[in-house]
This record gives C-alpha cells, structure tokens and sequence, in this order.
C-alpha cells in the first residue's frame, strides 16, 4: 500500500472511530421498559418522552388509553394523581414482542382492592422505543370486592357529594382528584344506621347504632350451600371487641385487616359464643396477634375435649367487663342450640348479641341440632327475656337482625319442634 492509500485509510479509521465514540449505546428493551415505570414511578413525563414513539398505542382489552404521546400525557397525569408504584416481577421475549408481569399499588387500588394489581402486559419496541402496550390479563384480582367497594363509594358520593359525580370515569388529572377526594370523604363519613360497608364478596359489616357492627360472612358448603354466620364487632377509642369469629382463619384475617387498616380499629378481645366454627373459627389467627379470648368455661373444656383451639380465658355464669368506658356483659342462661351458648348484651346501645341460641324471623326451623338441647332452649330464651327488657335490637347467629320479637319467634320455633316429636 502507497503512503497516500495509507494516509486515506487512517483518516476515515479515525472518523469511524469518532463516530462510534460519539452514539450513545443501545439501551436495551428491557432497560426501556424498566425505564418506562420508573418515568411513573417519579412522576417524570419529560423521561418517558425520551422512551416512547410519538405515535404510541396503550389499549387494555377493547378500550384505547391513548394513541399519542399527546393522549399519553393525559394518562400519565391521572395516574400520577395517585402516587403509583410500579414493579415489574417478570420479563421474557416473545419474537419481537415482550412480555412482562408488573405489580401496581396506589391509592385507587390501596382503597379498592387492598393489595396490588398483577397485570400481564405486552410491549412492541420499535428502534429502542416503546410504539405500543397492550394491557392483558390480570391475576390475583379480585373483581368483586373492586366492584363492591367501588359501587359503595359511588353511590354514597351520588348522595351526599353530587358535584363529584362521575369521578370514577373521568380519566384526566381533575377526575383523579376528584377521586381522591371521593374516597376521602368516604372513608371519614359518620357511618349512618344500618349502613353496610363491602369488605368483600364474603364479608361485609353492618353499622347498628353508636360504635356497634354486625359482621357477616358467607361460606360455601357441599351440605348447606352459600350461608351466612353474623358476629358482632363493639368498637370504642380504636379498639374493638369481637364477639364470634367467621369460620375460618382465612376469613378473620380479612376482617381483622379491613377494620384495623381502613377503620383504624384494632381487635384486641374475642368473645366466643359457643364452641362449634362459626365462633372460634378464626381463633388461632386473633390468638397470633394477641387478642385475648374469653369465653364461657363450658366452652373452654369442650375445646379442650374436642382438641380444638381453646380460649384463653373464662367465666362461669356472668362476666361484665367495663371496656374504656362501655359495659359489655357476657351471660349463660341455660342451653339451647348447643350446651355453652351465650349471650352478650350491650346496655348503652341496648343490642343483644344471642348468637345461634335466637333464631331470625325468616327461619321456619331450629336449624343443626347436632349439638342442641332442646328441652332447655324455651326457657333459656325465656331467662334472657326477663333479663333484658330493654332490648331493641337482637342480633341473631344467622340471618337477618331484628327486635325483641326474635325471642319469642325463637320459642315458638321450639314449641313448634317439640309438638313435632
């Protein structure tokens, strides 16, 4: 090679090199999308720009989100409202399109959901920018207690806040506010009488009056079917009594969280009425969290007997507790339903928890007589009569509550039943 090719080639080697030198290097797809939910993360618009084509397409199932970077503002700037956080927990390549399993969590879904949205969602990169996501399926999400919760706060907002009627679908930064705002107002509301607030499919709580919620829960059984168990929460100065656990650990845990995470209510006793699951279902799980358990000491030997979770404490005939300030009284009268069965009356809001010994109105039976005394059950409802004539509201095991006209329905169940035999 001559001295003037060499000279030629070594400039346009240096020029290459420079070149080179001065491209930034390719970012690959999965450091963009990373870079994607950090621009929400931080609430940055100016860096998602940086990772998206102008003609970007979001879609979830039928609906378009956006088809511009213009249109992408406006939902960036909805879901920014609600301090999201996004974590991406899977990335695989499929072809030239990439699949990715994200998590979010923010306010919206902290209220409607509890736990985070898992969503599969598909990425197209085009030239080291993101052209289009498509939004799939979602796991792990439960779409009726989103829908319950949702109808709830609607619905409550339709009547005490109509100038924020429609927030739930206006996807632009003033609907997010005023869905902020929404739920705000909700959960800081004075509860009225016989409202019910949607925990989930499968438990919801009932305000009686004052600082006293039924619980209901529902269960599937291959021999029942779907049914319902009632329980009692009496709260005072963020604490609460429970009075009968839902039947299951699983279901008291979710219970415990609502009230202790979205009513800043903590569950610090439980009463059991008797002994059988829709009482101490629950037991073992409030027992980790250090709620105390007091129950009557028929129950506690039965528990023992049965190898069953046993109560912590007990009494024999009456128990009255003074809870900060409110009196609770825990009584036996006699058998009934079962052997132990109690009853537990709150005088200052006159309500009368008789569990499974009182049956509701719309019952026509004495229900699962497995465990009952029925010889005994008339005039143990009969002692209760006389000892609280107060009452206003009975709250029975199952079913729908009522009056005082619960007791005497009850023995005319009894006497019913009696004749029968």
């Amino acid at each position: 090679m001559n001295a003037q090719k060499l000279k030629i080639t070594c400039i346009i080697a240096v020029i290459s090199f420079c070149i080179t030198a001065q491209l930034p290097a390719q970012i690959l797809p999965n450091e963009v999308i990373d870079a994607y939910f950090k621009a929400f993360n931080n609430a940055s618009f100016e860096e998602l720009t940086k990772i998206t084509t102008n003609d970007i397409t979001i879609t979830e199932g039928d609906f378009v989100l956006c088809r511009s970077v213009d249109q992408l503002k406006t939902v960036f700037q909805w879901d920014s409202v609600f301090i999201p956080e996004y974590k991406i927990l899977d990335f695989n390549q499929n072809g030239a399109v990439y699949d990715v399993v994200v998590s979010k969590m923010d306010d919206r879904v902290r209220f409607l959901h509890d736990i985070p949205l898992v969503s599969n969602i598909q990425f197209t990169i085009e030239e080291g920018k993101i052209k289009k996501q498509t939004i799939g399926t979602y796991s792990c999400f439960d779409m009726d207690t989103w829908r319950g919760r949702l109808k709830g706060l609607v619905s409550w907002i339709q009547q005490n806040h109509p100038d924020l009627n429609g927030f739930e679908r206006d996807i632009s930064p003033k609907g997010a506010i005023n869905f902020i705002k929404s739920i705000r107002l909700y959960s800081n509301r004075e509860l009225n009488t016989e409202e019910r607030i949607f925990i989930d499919k499968d438990i919801q709580l009932i305000h009686l009056r004052d600082s006293v919620f039924i619980h209901e829960t529902w269960t599937d059984s291959e021999r029942w079917g779907r049914f319902s168990s009632n329980g009692m929460v009496i709260t005072q100065h963020g604490k609460a009594i429970m009075v009968d656990t839902p039947m299951d650990n699983t279901k008291t845990e979710r219970l415990y969280n609502y009230l202790k995470n979205k009513m800043g209510i903590e569950v610090v006793k439980l009463v059991p009425g008797h002994y059988h699951n829709d009482c101490i279902g629950g037991i073992e799980f409030l027992h980790s969290k250090g709620v105390q358990s007091l129950a009557n000491i028929l129950t506690v030997n039965k528990c023992i007997e049965e190898k069953l979770p046993v109560p912590r404490h007990s009494f024999t005939q009456k128990k009255i507790m003074d809870f900060m300030g409110l009196t609770v009284e825990c009584a036996f009268y006699g058998g009934g339903h079962s052997f132990d069965n109690i009853v537990v009356w709150s005088p200052e809001s006159k309500i009368l928890f008789g569990g499974c010994l009182v049956k509701s109105q719309s019952s026509r039976g004495l229900g699962n007589l497995n465990d009952a005394v029925v010889d005994e059950w008339a005039s143990t409802i009969e002692k209760i009569k006389a000892a609280f004539p107060e009452t206003d509201i009975v709250v029975p095991g199952h079913g729908s509550h009522g009056g005082k006209d619960l007791l005497s329905h009850t023995i005319d169940l009894v006497k019913s039943h009696e004749q029968k035999e």
